[in-house]
Protein backbone atom coordinates (compact mmCIF):
# COMPACT_ATOMS: atom_id res chain seq x y z
CA UNK A 1 0.00 0.00 0.00
CA UNK A 2 1.28 3.35 -0.41
CA UNK A 3 2.20 6.13 1.95
CA UNK A 4 -0.64 8.58 1.85
CA UNK A 5 -0.63 11.11 -1.43
CA UNK A 6 1.92 8.96 -3.38
CA UNK A 7 0.63 6.57 -5.77
CA UNK A 8 1.56 2.56 -5.51
CA UNK A 9 3.96 1.18 -8.40
CA UNK A 10 2.37 -0.76 -11.04
CA UNK A 11 3.70 -4.16 -10.60
CA UNK A 12 6.23 -5.24 -13.40
CA UNK A 13 4.32 -8.28 -13.99
CA UNK A 14 0.93 -5.66 -14.57
CA UNK A 15 3.68 -3.46 -17.11
CA UNK A 16 4.71 -6.53 -19.28
CA UNK A 17 1.53 -7.65 -21.41
CA UNK A 18 1.17 -3.61 -22.68
CA UNK A 19 4.87 -3.62 -23.47
CA UNK A 20 4.40 -6.51 -25.41
CA UNK A 21 1.52 -6.33 -27.15
CA UNK A 22 3.12 -2.95 -28.48
CA UNK A 23 6.46 -5.01 -29.49
CA UNK A 24 4.01 -7.43 -31.38
CA UNK A 25 1.95 -4.88 -33.22
CA UNK A 26 5.12 -2.19 -34.13
CA UNK A 27 8.48 -3.50 -32.83
CA UNK A 28 11.23 -4.89 -35.28
CA UNK A 29 9.43 -8.12 -36.79
CA UNK A 30 6.06 -6.10 -37.75
CA UNK A 31 8.30 -3.13 -39.02
CA UNK A 32 10.53 -6.00 -41.08
CA UNK A 33 7.07 -7.80 -42.01
CA UNK A 34 6.20 -3.83 -43.85
CA UNK A 35 9.41 -3.69 -45.63
CA UNK A 36 10.39 -0.48 -43.13
CA UNK A 37 13.87 -1.21 -42.28
CA UNK A 38 14.68 1.91 -40.49
CA UNK A 39 11.64 1.47 -38.23
CA UNK A 40 12.66 -2.25 -37.71
CA UNK A 41 16.76 -1.23 -36.66
CA UNK A 42 15.08 1.20 -34.46
CA UNK A 43 12.98 -1.26 -32.46
CA UNK A 44 16.08 -3.44 -32.15
CA UNK A 45 17.49 -0.23 -30.29
CA UNK A 46 14.98 -0.09 -28.16
CA UNK A 47 14.93 -3.10 -27.16
CA UNK A 48 18.61 -3.19 -26.29
CA UNK A 49 17.88 -0.56 -24.60
CA UNK A 50 15.58 -2.13 -22.84
CA UNK A 51 17.09 -4.87 -21.71
CA UNK A 52 20.49 -3.34 -20.57
CA UNK A 53 17.84 -1.21 -17.61
CA UNK A 54 16.16 -3.85 -16.80
CA UNK A 55 19.92 -5.96 -15.96
CA UNK A 56 20.36 -6.33 -12.46
CA UNK A 57 23.76 -4.94 -12.77
CA UNK A 58 27.10 -4.48 -14.98
CA UNK A 59 28.43 -6.86 -17.19
CA UNK A 60 31.56 -8.18 -16.31
CA UNK A 61 34.24 -5.43 -17.23
CA UNK A 62 31.80 -3.09 -18.35
CA UNK A 63 32.01 0.52 -17.12
CA UNK A 64 30.19 2.18 -13.95
CA UNK A 65 28.83 6.03 -14.77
Amino acid sequence: MAAPGRVAPTPAKNKATPANDLLERHGADAMLEAGDLDGSAMWKRIQRAVEDLQRAGPKSGEAVH
